[in-house]
């Protein structure tokens, strides 16, 4: 019993070295209250609600919450984020720090579509809600979602699809999800949806396509509405409608050529555009190329990777490169732009990216609910961070989550509770995005003094608990050899998951799909 007691302090104490948020799970008085659908809407930004007439987002509003908006986290990328939602933790944290990304230590490359990346050794830095709920003997459909093809801690979501597949029409997704809720006593649904960054990104986020395609997916959410109805759970279960980041106006005219200042043999690169990071081929290299880039332009910043903003948690961990360059908003930087537009005519739909500081209006991914658990027409509600959806999830659910970035507290205020129904957290995350370092007190109340085998035991455990900060923080800093050249990136322009379902997409070609376009694939 002894042991035990310290043993579980030990690892509160290491959860708060590691920055993670844990609390107590208050579980919802009935069992419906405890399913959650989660969807997201790639790219839709948080104005995009009030850009057109969108009756069934209002319907959902009227009903439930929307909040101002979400910071999404730093860098505002498809993949990345997507794993921030279902896993609370900042890209440092769970380790997916972009769409493409570079291993040291295994000198291997991770890319969208590529097969690594189905690796589960990228990904098992983080737990996605869905295994916390088969965990806790829930039962998970997921389809689409970046990951759910990745059996990552040695488990697949308990329904999912084998291989991304975005040719299935939205309104068949959600087909396929509520089946798994009514006919196999799912808990936990969770869908993705291309649109709109696909549209975002070939026509801009102020284009008439746009419009066009906020008024497809607002018919899609009636659907999604009326056939929950049809099934008796559109009052009974907890619906989440959020996105992975927002969408910026770029051009050709607004861009950042490497080329023109450094020499690209100094280098290799990971193209995140509009972040990239630099990876010098020798380490005498790094002063040269940093010095060269440093003051090129005022539409970027350079930073060392020890100057890397801490509001961004996007330091500790050793897929970020030492070099981090960081465009302002609208501007591109790629290392050439006619290897990257070998066809000029291809530029004519370049116009919308992210991936920018996740502190800009035009990042932040939209936010709205609905279900017993959330206040009704509120409509106006505090904005949070993607971090804080994951304890959320897990609150409805009402299972025990994981160690995480994110804070209960935070977010706490879209819910229809009473204060005594509150989680305790054991984390003082604050809504600056800080975690400050809180160690668990032993013995009385406050001035009581400890006895010298409290003392002993608890300095014994904090021991432990620091050697585990210090041996986890030199994984995190340990840098690249400089000897292993990584292999040459060809930049690639970011269409989110267009890659992950065919490798050669060819960037003139847009598919806007209707509600009642027939289905290509069916689905299991």
């Amino acid at each position: 019993m002894f042991y035990s007691i310290w043993l579980s302090r030990i690892v509160s104490i290491s959860a708060c070295f590691l920055g993670l948020a844990k609390f107590v799970i208050s579980v919802p008085t009935t069992q419906a209250e405890n399913r959650v659908l989660l969807i997201s809407l790639d790219g839709f930004r948080a104005d995009y609600l009030d850009k057109t007439d969108l009756p069934n987002f209002q319907r959902l509003i009227s009903d439930g919450v929307r909040a101002k908006f979400t910071f999404d986290a730093f860098i505002t990328k498809t993949f990345p984020n997507h794993y921030t939602i279902v896993t609370g933790l900042y890209e440092e944290s769970h380790g997916i720090v972009g769409n493409k990304m570079y291993d040291p230590v295994w000198n291997e490359h991770f890319q969208l579509g590529k097969p690594s990346s189905l690796e589960p050794k990228w990904w098992n830095n983080g737990e996605p809600v869905w295994i916390t709920n088969q965990n806790s003997l829930g039962q998970s459909a997921v389809i689409n979602w970046p990951a759910s093809d990745v059996k990552i801690r040695d488990q697949f979501p308990t329904y999912y699809l084998p291989k991304y597949n975005d040719s299935i029409p939205f309104n068949d997704r959600v087909d396929w999800v509520l089946r798994h809720f009514v006919e196999d006593d799912v808990n936990l649904g969770i869908l993705y949806f291309h649109e709109p960054d696909r549209t975002g990104h070939m026509y801009g986020p102020n284009s008439p396509e746009m419009i066009q395609m906020l008024q497809i997916l607002d018919k899609n959410i009636g659907y999604l509405i009326d056939e929950m109805e049809i099934n008796n759970l559109y009052d009974t279960m907890n619906i989440i409608i959020t996105s992975d980041h927002g969408m910026a106006d770029v051009s050709v005219e607004r861009v950042i050529e490497l080329d023109k200042f450094v020499n690209s043999s100094l280098y290799e690169y990971d193209n995140n555009t509009p972040v990239i990071g630099i990876w010098p081929n020798k380490e005498e290299d790094d002063n040269v190329i940093y010095n060269a880039l440093k003051n090129v332009s005022e539409h970027m910043n350079v930073y060392r990777k020890d100057e890397i903003p801490q509001v961004f948690h996007y330091h500790d961990n050793r897929r970020i490169a030492p070099i981090l360059l960081v465009a302002k908003e609208g501007w591109s930087i790629f290392q050439n732009l006619t290897e990257t537009f070998p066809n000029w005519n291809d530029t004519k739909h370049f116009k919308g990216a992210h991936g920018y500081d996740n502190r800009l209006e035009v990042m932040h991914p939209v936010f709205v609910a609905h279900g017993p658990l959330f206040n009704r027409n509120q409509s106006q509600a505090a904005p949070f961070y993607n971090v804080d959806i994951y304890p959320l999830m897990c609150y409805m659910l009402g299972i025990q989550p994981s160690p995480n970035n994110g804070s209960f507290a935070r977010i706490s205020h879209i819910l229809n509770l009473n204060p005594t129904e509150f989680p305790t957290e054991n984390s003082t995350d604050v809504f600056e995005p800080s975690m400050p370092v809180v160690v668990p007190t032993s013995g009385g109340q406050d001035g009581t003094p400890l006895s010298i085998s409290a003392i002993v035991a608890l300095s014994a455990a904090f021991g432990v608990g620091l050697l585990s900060a210090v041996i986890f923080t030199a994984m995190c800093v340990k840098q690249r050899t400089y000897r292993q050249a990584p292999c040459n990136y060809k930049p690639i322009i970011d269409t989110s998951l267009d890659m992950y379902e065919q490798e050669d997409n060819d960037i003139n070609q847009v598919i806007i799909q209707t509600p009642d376009q027939p289905i290509e694939g069916r689905l299991p």
